[in-house]
């Protein structure tokens, strides 16, 4: 009937393996044999999840006495293996994810109200024609970040922001590890851009801080920062006296 762990499908229904396999009237040998082949065989599994219909009749009254003791015994080891096999399934499946006993529950993640204000086209990088005199780093940074290849431009940048002067590699490395969803470490690159003075990159260092401390939520940083870049009468001021109102009014009641 058997051959090693195996068995067929026709062997399988005729001799109604599956309902002898719940009862547990099998040995341990034809018992291994049928799980190793209803586990894996959708036809044969269904024959074992039509038993699960069945069991809906001991909630009904007057039929539990007419069952003899032996069928409702069948049928309760039929509806565990279904139950079993249900809970295989929802796991594999990745949908299956209990939490242990006792755990305390996970609040849910409060949403950012000012990640609108967070998003941001990444400016454009220096010209071709003065890409040609930089250091190699820096053009090759550059290069990639042009390219919008921004993981690429950031290990390039990182090595011209510690050995060319000027604000102009932190700067750029500061956008592309925003993008690259690295915002500490963009933050800190911003900074460094601003710390080396008065540059052409001065006002957007700070704008781009902004942007920065919204993607984290922190609107008092950011306003800081939006601030300092209205103080400086630039080109990016009044986009930055924008984003200033948008932030006040998304401001939690809390913090107002």
């Amino acid at each position: 009937m058997l051959s090693g762990n195996t068995m067929d499908c026709h062997i399988m229904n005729r001799e109604e393996q599956a309902e002898r396999y719940v009862a547990g009237l099998l040995s341990e040998s034809e018992r291994e044999a049928c799980e190793l082949h209803f586990f894996n065989c959708s036809p044969c599994l269904a024959v074992v999840r039509e038993a699960e219909a069945l069991t809906d009749a001991l909630a009904e009254p007057g039929i539990a006495a007419a069952r003899p003791a032996a069928t409702w015994m069948r049928l309760a080891a039929t509806a565990a293996v279904v139950v079993a096999a249900s809970l295989l399934t929802l796991h594999s499946s990745g949908r299956f994810d209990p939490a242990p006993v006792g755990a305390p529950r996970r609040a849910p993640v409060p949403a950012n109200p000012y990640a609108a204000l967070a998003a941001f086209e990444p400016p454009s990088p220096p010209s071709v024609r003065l890409r040609d005199a930089m250091p190699t780093d820096l053009g090759r940074g550059f290069e990639l970040y042009r390219r919008r290849d921004f993981g690429g431009a950031v290990q390039a940048l990182q090595t011209a922001a510690r050995t060319t002067p000027g604000a102009a590699a932190p700067f750029f490395l500061g956008i592309s590890l925003l993008v690259t969803g690295e915002t500490d470490q963009g933050i800190a690159a911003l900074q460094a851009a601003v710390g080396r003075g008065d540059s052409p990159y001065l006002e957007e260092a700070h704008l781009y801080l902004a942007r920065a401390h919204f993607a984290k939520g922190d609107f008092g940083a950011a306003e800081r920062e939006l601030e300092a870049t209205i103080a400086l009468s630039g080109d990016r001021g009044e986009e930055a006296r924008g984003l200033l109102e948008k932030s006040r009014s998304h401001r939690p009641t809390s913090g107002r």
